[in-house]
């Protein structure tokens, strides 16, 4: 039992994925996760991601930066046998700076990356992932950041997880696919983009905001005019000023808050069609927070 347990020790520093404390730069705090202790040969997604903090009253950018700012970015470094997907972005939120409107995250986000894993990948090795991390975290001013991260993890037959409640909680902030009933259109011109979303059932207290995938569609600042009829939903919003003609679809981030349930998102993406436009002088559905 003895020579058992010394020798289960001895490959203990095979079986344990080596996690370098964060980097702290300024006003973020970045590292690299992973969501179990080992890579898996032909493991199609053994998930990690980069978790950025930004100091509080600071925020970094979504895919979509919105009116100012560019998105976060990773370039990766990866031995042979790994090769890295893109990132899966959490939902934003709205960020007020001066009179832009921009889209991101002003708490820890999670960006979520897959790496798969070649059969053919050892067991017993171990593989260094690398990724350098490009961002902008702004508040009264914006500072540009970078980080030059890395991953040590072990190749073994099985792995387990140690950094579950984390990524599952990453998870609950990514865009789910649209229900099935879900019917979305939109119409754009120069002045302004509608769109409307049929089957959505919702309770009356449920509030919706769009995040559009594209920067040149709308003006972010202005507001999302809505209007309900049962469960089809309308929203117009003014158009970008760098608005050049419609595209063939409009893809985004339909946000669904309700302060009694957690908040959902879905990913939508609207065909042309036609939209009636929510009149200019209807209110906008007030764009509370309820994480």
């Amino acid at each position: 039992m003895k020579r058992i347990l010394l020798a289960l020790l001895s490959c203990w520093p095979l079986l344990v994925s080596a996690a370098p404390p964060p980097t702290t730069t300024e006003h973020v705090r970045a590292e690299l996760l992973s969501e179990t202790d080992a890579l898996v040969p032909g493991e199609a997604r053994h998930w990690v991601a980069l978790r950025l903090e930004p100091d509080r009253g600071w925020h970094v950018y979504w895919r979509n930066p919105g009116d100012s700012g560019f998105a976060t970015s990773l370039s990766w470094q990866l031995p042979a046998g790994l090769a890295n997907g893109e990132i899966h972005w959490p939902y934003p939120t709205r960020e007020s700076l001066g009179e832009l409107t921009n889209y991101g995250y002003d708490d820890e986000a999670l960006h979520l990356v897959p790496i798969a894993v070649a059969a053919d990948l050892a067991p017993g090795t171990r593989q260094t992932l690398q990724a350098t991390a490009k961002w902008l975290v702004c508040k009264d001013v914006c500072i540009p950041g970078s980080a030059d991260l890395a991953l040590e993890l072990p190749v073994a037959t099985q792995a387990a997880p140690i950094n579950a409640a984390t990524f599952d909680a990453a998870r609950a902030k990514l865009p789910a696919a649209a229900p099935e009933g879900w019917k979305a259109r939109f119409a754009a011109t120069a002045q302004e983009l509608s769109l409307q979303v049929d089957g959505l059932d919702l309770p009356a207290s449920a509030q919706i905001e769009f995040f559009p995938y594209a920067s040149d569609l709308v003006l972010h600042s202005a507001p999302q005019r809505q209007a309900r009829e049962g469960s089809n939903w309308r929203l117009t919003q003014a158009a970008s000023s760098s608005f050049v003609e419609a595209p063939a679809s409009v893809d985004g981030v339909l946000v669904v808050r309700d302060g009694r349930a957690p908040v959902q998102a879905y990913a939508i993406s609207a065909a042309p069609g036609e939209v009636i436009p929510v009149p200019a002088d209807a209110a906008p559905e007030p764009a509370g927070r309820s994480e």
